[in-house]
């Protein structure tokens, strides 16, 4: 694959960025997640199987770790139990006519912990620190040129070129708000002033096994946070969530389904979540910088060529989920049936094109193994090796799974993620600055594809624009999916969990004392 002058990739970028622009165009009225009021007792104990390395806001991400922080943090803008991008911090933003220039205007109430007011110079101090970082949050600050604060509740961000991202960050990672004067700082890093609805209550809590977060009666919202007390627990593995939510030592977690049958019981409420992401790996290396062989499509077909997808959805999702042939989920802009039928499971074939690649003797490739990808590891090393690619496997703590692409150690791997939105499938992956694509990889054609996709105004355009693009990634076989995921959701009956869509960020307003 040629790589195009720089140039090049600043129209396409530019061009792309205007994709989802007209969602974020509106929708700046107040609203409500419908949480019950704040009580004095209520508390809740959660699980997670990662744990944050640090609070600094230059390295925290959309990982399940998010649940700490955005109780620590607030955030200027959120995404709702519904996954609609709603006002926070902020209480409204706008766009200028060229989506280059970004206006928020605040709350007049902000305020951290210790009383000290929050303002717009507040958060340009963070936005510009993040930008200024190098750190997992970097990324989402790529398209901002400047930030300014004309006055205390006003908050311009100029941009190079239209971001369609930029309003999902400022809603996640990118929108935390932390004290200006300890920006570095690393007693920051482990416990932050609070700007958010809770606190760290650093008794009870230690770091990596136990966090407990204690809500501020004083925080602006405090009646969408009913739980008094948040306990989130560190639990290394699957079978250790599933033995504390049966023991009653957590209060909801994600269940297997083949181990759902035990919570079918009047103390448990079970929750299917479906079209939660898409599984498969994830090929960083198009370009065969680090691996060659993955420059050859004929190879990446024949990747995709060697997966059982309905074995591997009988046997290892426990049927929860279904066979995916694209990145795009069934219902979603961008999503074409056609393209279910290209690949099977044909390991002969694969083999076939290995040896037209001229990897007849196949190669080996080093692959992360992380707690997203542990059940399926053996399953992926298996079908690769039946091809002729031997998988060495790196053991990633969970702590680390955020800088797993950008080490550039990794040419390919296991990777789960988001399949109800074409613009945050391709981007990250296609874009040369994408968060997926350490090696800047350009492909002019995909960048083609992906600027027609942008430019397009009416509906039946725009869905046909990101059909191209996935059809696209499809037939040249720019990843490798394996499967769509259904994740059960158990918690105590006496929660409810709010969410109607799969979560985008893990965040305790999702849940609330059911009625």
């Amino acid at each position: 694959m040629p790589r195009p002058l720089r140039q090049r990739r600043t129209r396409i970028a530019t061009a792309v960025a205007l994709a989802a622009s007209v969602a974020l165009l509106a929708g700046c009225a107040p609203a409500s997640d419908g949480a019950s009021a704040a009580t004095d007792d209520a508390s809740i104990t959660l699980a997670l199987s990662n744990t944050p390395a640090s609070f600094d806001t230059s390295n925290i991400s959309q990982s399940p770790d998010s649940l700490i922080w955005t109780g620590l943090y607030d955030r200027l803008l959120r995404i709702d139990e519904n996954g609609k991008y709603v006002p926070n911090a902020a209480e409204s933003w706008s766009y200028s006519d060229d989506l280059k220039t970004l206006t928020l205007t605040l709350r007049d109430d902000l305020a951290f912990a210790d009383g000290t007011a929050i303002d717009a110079e507040t958060v340009v101090a963070n936005l510009e620190y993040v930008k200024a970082t190098p750190g997992q949050a970097q990324g989402g600050t790529a398209s901002i040129s400047s930030v300014e604060a004309p006055d205390a509740k006003t908050v311009v961000i100029t941009l190079t070129q239209a971001d369609p991202l930029l309003i999902d960050s400022l809603a996640t990672y990118l929108g935390t708000i932390s004290d200006p004067t300890a920006l570095g700082d690393p007693g920051n890093a482990t416990n932050p002033l609070s700007s958010g609805p809770y606190t760290l209550d650093e008794t009870a809590t230690v770091s990596g096994s136990v966090y407990v977060l204690q809500r501020r009666d004083d925080y602006w919202d405090v009646d969408n946070y009913p739980y008094s007390t948040l306990t989130i627990k560190a639990l290394p593995d699957q079978q250790a969530l599933f033995n504390a939510m049966q023991s009653g030592q957590i209060d909801a977690t994600y269940v297997p389904s083949g181990q759902v049958d035990p919570f079918k019981t009047d103390d448990y409420t079970i929750t299917p979540v479906a079209g939660i992401g898409v599984g498969g790996i994830l090929i960083a290396d198009l370009e065969g910088e680090l691996v060659p062989a993955l420059a050859d499509e004929r190879v990446r077909q024949a990747i995709n060529f060697a997966f059982d997808r309905e074995a591997i959805v009988e046997k290892i999702y426990k049927g929860a989920g279904e066979p995916a042939f694209q990145q795009v989920y069934d219902g979603v802009v961008g999503h074409d049936a056609a393209l279910d039928e290209i690949y099977s499971y044909d390991p002969e074939k694969a083999k076939d094109l290995m040896a037209e690649a001229g990897y007849a003797d196949g190669f080996t490739v080093t692959m992360p193994s992380t707690f997203l990808s542990q059940l399926i590891d053996p399953t992926i090393v298996d079908q690769l090796g039946a091809i002729g690619i031997t998988v060495e496997l790196e053991q990633i703590q969970p702590q680390d799974l955020g800088s797993v692409w950008a080490s550039k150690k990794f040419a390919m791997g296991y990777w789960a993620d988001g399949a109800s939105n074409a613009a945050r499938t391709f981007l990250p992956r296609l874009q040369a600055i994408g968060n997926f694509n350490p090696w800047n990889n350009t492909i002019p054609e995909a960048e083609a594809l992906l600027a027609d996709a942008a430019l397009a105004s009416t509906e039946e355009d725009i869905a046909a624009g990101w059909t191209a693009v996935n059809s696209y990634s499809v037939e040249h076989a720019l990843s490798a999916p394996i499967a769509f995921n259904t994740a059960t959701l158990v918690t105590n009956s006496d929660i409810a969990y709010l969410g109607t869509v799969p979560p985008q960020i893990n965040t305790i307003r999702l849940y609330t004392p059911a009625d």
